[in-house]
């Protein structure tokens, strides 16, 4: 990680108290919560690297 990210995750970590442990992303499953219409796509834990994917349903979003 070079010093300028470094500086802003100290940054983002000091004002949020959420600190980030490498610069790569990883296929961990997250917890989610919606409400709202759609919501009932949402299964409460999502895989990481589909919710890009699933923000572009919600949104009604196609890619060609």
């Amino acid at each position: 990680m070079n010093s300028r990210h470094a500086v802003l995750g100290q940054i983002l970590a000091n004002y949020t108290s959420v600190n980030f442990t490498g610069s790569n992303h990883t296929s961990d499953y997250v917890e989610l919560a919606a409400m709202g219409p759609g919501s009932e796509s949402i299964n409460g834990f999502v895989r990481n690297t589909d919710m890009f994917t699933l923000m572009l349903e919600a949104a009604g979003v196609s890619v060609a």
